[in-house]
């Protein structure tokens, strides 16, 4: 597993395979968390918990310039994942992280269960709601089913369920049906990640 913990800047994790594991991660994040200019880029999982999740509930301090790119996965419980209420941890102190110029970039692949689990998920505090997030080229399928979820809750930018502007309360959840989509064996590894 890989993840950042707060203090930390100026990181670059990249060319990765995650198999059988924790995945990638951002926490979990409490008070006075200071993260920023951190960059994964060419980051492959399979069968992991997630593909990326930032993690925090309750907290306060900031995470900014974070750029998440060229992510491909299969079987991952989670894909993408930006969650501020996450409650597997004791609630800390504070209002809320502040999420300031997230951004992700071309995701591929599949997620277990894309109805149970959203393949996007960007829930932030209502008192510090997410600014200047970039979701862009993400295509996840659904290995279980044929519906997947997006879930963005007062998360402000550009892409999948996310609302311009940089204020306000919402949340905003979207149901896409999706082809069952079984991935070829062959097609599993990014010839540059793995080897035959």
């Amino acid at each position: 597993m890989n993840r950042e913990q707060s203090p930390a800047s100026n990181i670059l994790v990249e060319s990765i395979f995650c198999n059988w594991s924790g995945g990638s991660a951002m926490g979990s994040l409490g008070a006075n968390t200071d993260i920023s200019n951190i960059h994964y880029r060419n980051v492959y999982s399979q069968n992991c918990n997630q593909m990326y999740m930032i993690k925090s509930y309750g907290g306060s301090g900031t995470v900014k310039n974070v750029k998440l790119e060229n992510f491909w996965g299969h079987t991952n419980a989670y894909t993408l994942d930006l969650n501020a209420y996450w409650t597997s941890m004791t609630q800390a102190a504070g209002s809320g992280v502040s999420y300031q110029n997230v951004t992700f970039s071309n995701w591929k692949g599949t997620n277990s269960n894309g109805a149970q689990r959203g393949s996007i998920q960007v829930l932030c505090p209502s008192a510090v709601p997410c600014t200047g997030i970039t979701i862009s080229d993400v295509n996840i399928w659904t290995e279980s089913g044929s519906t997947e979820k997006e879930i963005c809750q007062n998360a402000f930018g550009a892409g999948s369920c996310l609302r311009s502007g940089s204020s306000g309360t919402y949340t905003t959840t979207v149901t896409r049906t999706t082809a069952r989509y079984a991935l070829p064996q062959s097609h599993r590894c990014k010839p540059t990640l793995c080897s035959n």
